[in-house]
């Protein structure tokens, strides 16, 4: 059970990153730099995130939360960067039919 819930720091950044991702891309604004921004701001977000938990009771600011949260966040963000921008760049190339 503890592993598992360890595992939610992963998941729970990664999932942030995606939703922001997915509302940058519905609104036409996906681009690699907003897509770094938003990669960027799950991770500070994770910062603040440990941060605020200095001044809660029972809780305490870990670095390999942050660590965990920031590993999280650059996984899903390296993964959608190669699946995403590769193929559609690829897909998106124009190639001149006189060249044929």
């Amino acid at each position: 059970m503890n592993t598992a819930l360890e595992m939610m720091h992963f998941v729970e950044f990664a999932m942030l990153y995606v939703l922001i991702i997915a509302a940058l891309g519905v609104n036409h604004r996906l681009t690699k730099v907003t897509s770094c921004l938003a990669a960027l701001f799950s991770i500070l977000y994770g910062v603040g995130d440990e941060f605020h938990q200095l001044f809660v009771p029972g809780r305490s600011f870990t670095l390999i939360d942050l660590v965990k949260d920031t590993v999280g966040v650059l996984i899903v963000w390296g993964t959608f960067h190669i699946f995403y921008f590769g193929s559609v760049k690829a897909s998106r190339r124009v190639t001149n039919p006189v060249e044929r």
